[in-house]
């Protein structure tokens, strides 16, 4: 796993090709295996249906700065190269169906819920479908969301 040598704002994000390790946003609280964004500002926050949020990945450690300044402390988030398909569940209240399979994936919450595009108000995408397991699990190719977040 990554060494932390993160000091605060602005100093170098250390990563190993498998996990990277990035600032946590103030005020915030991050579970151990939790779904994560970047936020406007770059840091890290629970994965939310927030405008400006881009999503980041999971985590493999618990990271506490509900009483921290910005970047105060650091978690590890694991990167595509572990794991470019995931398997997430379908938002509490919606039904995947197979229509759902190639069209975009929105996160909505740190549990890693996803809906579809017209129940996600903020669209911060996490990849596409490309498998219905059943209508609460589908699988979601995660290697192009960066290029899709911008589109």
């Amino acid at each position: 796993m990554a060494t932390n040598f993160l000091s605060g704002p602005g100093a170098p994000i250390t990563a190993n090709g498998s996990y990277v390790v990035v600032p946590v946003e103030a005020s915030a609280n991050i579970y151990q295996y939790a779904h994560v964004c970047y936020d406007s500002s770059g840091y890290i926050v629970r994965a939310a249906d927030v405008s400006g949020n881009i999503y980041a990945g999971v985590t493999t450690n618990a990271a506490n700065n509900a009483s921290g300044a910005a970047g105060a402390i650091s978690v590890t988030v694991e990167t595509l190269a572990t794991a470019p398909y995931y398997a997430y569940p379908v938002a509490s209240g919606s039904t995947g169906t197979q229509a759902w399979v190639g069209v975009h994936a929105f996160i909505i919450d740190d549990s890693g819920s996803i809906v579809q595009a017209a129940t996600s108000v903020n669209k911060v995408i996490v990849g596409r479908v490309i498998q219905m397991i059943d209508p609460t699990l589908m699988v979601v190719d995660r290697t192009d969301r960066y290029a899709l977040a911008t589109t």
